[in-house]
């Protein structure tokens, strides 16, 4: 695609995008930090399962909101774009991969509830 395209989409895809997963990745997090205070130190999977989802929390502050706005206001160059695309889409895989962690410790955690 080319960078002209690219920032014309993102511009009209992108905030349409933020407001859908925003609240399903806020809902997320707070689920399983509750669940994890709700444990306590009693069900240490739940707890690595908050910490993965703050985790994943912290990337999007620290990377996610300044790449999607320089996206949004277009301040990367044509030329820099495609090494930028590669940067956010290894971002976004280590987000993934730590979110189907979290998902997997939440359910063994949800297992040693369940047989207690």
């Amino acid at each position: 695609m080319e960078p002209k395209e690219f920032f014309r989409l993102h511009g009209s895809l992108g905030p349409s995008l933020f407001r859908y997963y925003a609240p399903l990745t806020s809902i997320a997090v707070i689920l399983a930090v509750i669940a994890a205070a709700l444990a306590g130190a009693g069900n240490l999977p739940w707890l690595i399962s908050a910490g993965l989802c703050l985790t994943t929390l912290v990337i999007f502050f620290t990377y996610f909101r300044t790449a999607n706005n320089r996206f949004a206001t277009h301040d990367i160059s044509n030329a820099n774009l495609a090494s930028e695309l590669k940067k956010w889409a290894t971002w976004h895989w280590v987000r993934t991969v730590l979110v189907i962690v979290a998902l997997g410790t939440s359910i063994y955690g949800h297992s040693l509830r369940v047989a207690i």
